[in-house]
């Protein structure tokens, strides 16, 4: 899963954007699919590491008041 937060603090105005959408698998390249198109939908290489959980946690870091639990 992947999402986009944007914080703003209420005492300093300051807003601050947390970006959390998925990224490509490590072993990705600009063409890796380019001479077979069934990697595409199958497979390690098809599906984005998610990067939600990652983000709210960073969020919750810098801007949280509850336990992270």
């Amino acid at each position: 899963g992947g999402a986009f937060m944007i914080v703003r603090s209420s005492s300093t105005a300051k807003a601050q954007a947390f970006d959390m959408r998925e990224t490509a698998p490590l072993a990705a390249s600009e063409n890796m699919y380019q001479n077979n198109s069934a990697d595409k939908s199958v497979g390690a290489l098809s599906m984005g590491v998610p990067g939600e959980i990652a983000g709210l946690h960073e969020a919750w870091l810098e801007h949280g008041r509850l336990a992270w639990k």
